[in-house]
């Protein structure tokens, strides 16, 4: 991970964007135009001390006055209808009144403990209304999980009693991969909440799970299942 990369934000080229859409449950109506969804792990400002990224150079480029406007110019040259962020510590003071002044509305949902950084959700108001936001606490390393149930406008979906609400469910794993036990405890625990929620309504899991394509958590998110040790069941984890 290049920790200079907020510095160069403004001269990277956007990278392809996949868009998706939605259909209602009858199939007779779908979105007008696809919509596209951006989740960023954005690097939270208390955890960019100097001394853990000795290779970001000059050490000002931390600062969260420089990275602060070029990571909202980085999440703008993609222009999603949805955005996702992680270790996000300022929202009020910071992304809330960017986002408002470019249409969106958001929810936002601190770890627990004495944790500064967490999870942020949000939208363009003209293409979503919100209907729900529920949160879930892992009790696992102050790691909280964050789902909105979102429906499409009429502006991009003709309106029906069979429209389909869209939920979104975003968090952070914990960091350390040598604690994959707990990581996949993690996103069990979000995944069967939102699950629980959409009721079959489409559901978009997303998030920094810091975890590779070998991994427990890579086998529960793609086939649903992973091969747990029994002991590692029932070891405590929530320190």
């Amino acid at each position: 991970l290049d920790y200079n990369f907020a510095r160069r934000a403004l001269w990277m080229a956007a990278l392809p964007t996949r868009c998706l859409n939605l259909r209602s449950v009858d199939k007779t109506t779908e979105m007008s135009s696809p919509f596209s969804l951006m989740t960023f792990n954005i690097l939270a400002e208390c955890y960019t001390d100097a001394k853990w990224f000795p290779n970001a150079q000059p050490p000002t480029c931390l600062d969260w006055s420089n990275r602060f406007p070029k990571l909202v110019t980085e999440i703008v040259q993609y222009d999603p209808d949805i955005v996702c962020l992680l270790e996000c510590d300022h929202w009020e003071d910071g992304f809330l009144p960017e986002f408002s002044n470019r249409g969106f509305d958001g929810v936002f949902k601190k770890k627990t403990g004495d944790k500064k950084d967490g999870v942020l959700i949000s939208w363009k108001k003209e293409k979503f209304d919100i209907v729900s936001s529920h949160h879930v606490e892992f009790e696992i390393f102050h790691g909280i999980g964050l789902i909105v149930e979102l429906k499409p406008t009429s502006t991009i979906m003709q309106p029906s009693p069979h429209s389909p609400s869209l939920f979104v469910a975003a968090t952070h794993l914990f960091w350390n991969k040598d604690f994959e036990i707990a990581q996949a405890r993690q996103i069990h625990i979000l995944i069967s909440k939102a699950a629980e929620l959409a009721r079959g309504c489409p559901l978009l899991v997303c998030g920094d799970l810091n975890s590779g394509p070998s991994s427990r958590v890579f086998d529960y998110v793609t086939k649903g299942k992973a091969v747990v040790p029994y002991d590692a069941v029932t070891a405590d984890h929530t320190a």
